[in-house]
């Protein structure tokens, strides 16, 4: 006969099964008759034992705890060994000073001079120009010693680092570079369009022209001429190419000295310049009248110079 048993014990976190099976025998004798003798019976009891282990929370639920948004963050990572490796390179970063502690809010002038030692920002703005290192042989002149202090003193505030302090500034000159780059590469293709268009509407008299215009300019006062000339447009052409400018300039300098086509750039003296010319073509037609009947440009150059000359009088008048 068999009889089985079972026990269930919780433990907890685990729990055991216990299931005891009992085996009773006859073990009684017989005679040859057949007839029973005493009877006996033995019993053989066998134990089996089951631990079954209930299911367990994941890494992620173990190691959050109640903290949900630990929990949420814990996803980004495949396995504990990702997130142990990820735990290890921020301690690598912040013991080497990668992570620098950020100035307290509200800080003492005391620990904030700590602070700046610690992260090796000047005590004082002077000091970012003490050593500013400027690349690809930027140099600054005086003018730029204002904007500069200026400047110093606002990251200072900012408690900038020299090294942001220089990538700052080299970044303003390189940007100021190339904007003066491209403005002169403007003003030659705006003076080379000025100048085409100009000998197509002078023709001949383009060089005539440009002699008025020198003698309009070099009339000026020096410190004038340059303010004037290389001074901009309100579209930021410069004035000295602009077509409808120097038309309006060869105008006024036509009236100005009547001679002003005639003679070179910056005479002084239009009438003596004119009289001293006539007086070398009169002497020529003495001295030499086969020679001077020959030139026909000579002959042409002189009633233009009687012209001037009689207007130059006119307005002296």
């Amino acid at each position: 006969m068999t009889t089985e048993t079972t026990a269930t014990t919780d433990t907890g976190t685990t729990t055991e099964k216990v299931e005891t099976t009992v085996t009773t025998t006859d073990t009684g004798t017989t005679t040859i008759a057949g007839g029973a003798g005493d009877t006996g019976k033995t019993a053989d009891t066998t134990t089996t034992t089951t631990t079954e282990t209930p299911p367990q929370p994941s890494w992620r639920d173990q190691m959050a705890g109640e903290d949900k948004q630990f929990r949420t963050r814990l996803e980004r990572f495949k396995d504990p060994t990702a997130f142990a490796q990820s735990y290890r390179s921020l301690e690598t970063k912040l013991s080497s000073g990668e992570y620098k502690k950020a100035l307290p809010e509200g800080a003492t002038a005391e620990e904030t001079a700590t602070w700046r030692k610690e992260n090796g920002i000047p005590d004082k703005a002077d000091a970012y120009l003490e050593k500013l290192a400027l690349p690809n042989g930027i140099v600054t002149g005086e003018e730029d010693k204002p904007i500069l202090a200026d400047f110093a003193t606002l990251a200072h505030g900012k408690n900038w680092t020299p090294g942001q302090f220089n990538e700052a500034v080299s970044w303003y000159f390189e940007t100021q570079n190339k904007q003066v780059a491209a403005q002169q590469a403007a003003d030659r293709d705006y003076m080379t369009t000025a100048e085409e268009q100009l000998h197509t509407s002078w023709g001949a008299d383009y060089r005539a022209n440009k002699n008025v215009i020198g003698s309009v300019r070099d009339s000026m006062p020096e410190s004038l001429q340059s303010r004037l000339m290389s001074g901009r447009t309100a579209d930021g052409k410069m004035i000295g190419n602009d077509p409808e400018f120097l038309n309006w300039i060869v105008q006024v300098g036509r009236e100005m000295n009547p001679a002003a086509t005639l003679l070179p750039a910056g005479t002084t003296d239009p009438n003596k310049g004119v009289d001293a010319e006539l007086a070398a073509i009169r002497e020529l037609r003495r001295n030499d009248p086969d020679k001077y009947d020959q030139d026909k440009k000579l002959q042409a150059r002189e009633i233009e110079l009687l012209d001037a000359q009689s207007k130059l009088k006119a307005r002296a008048a």
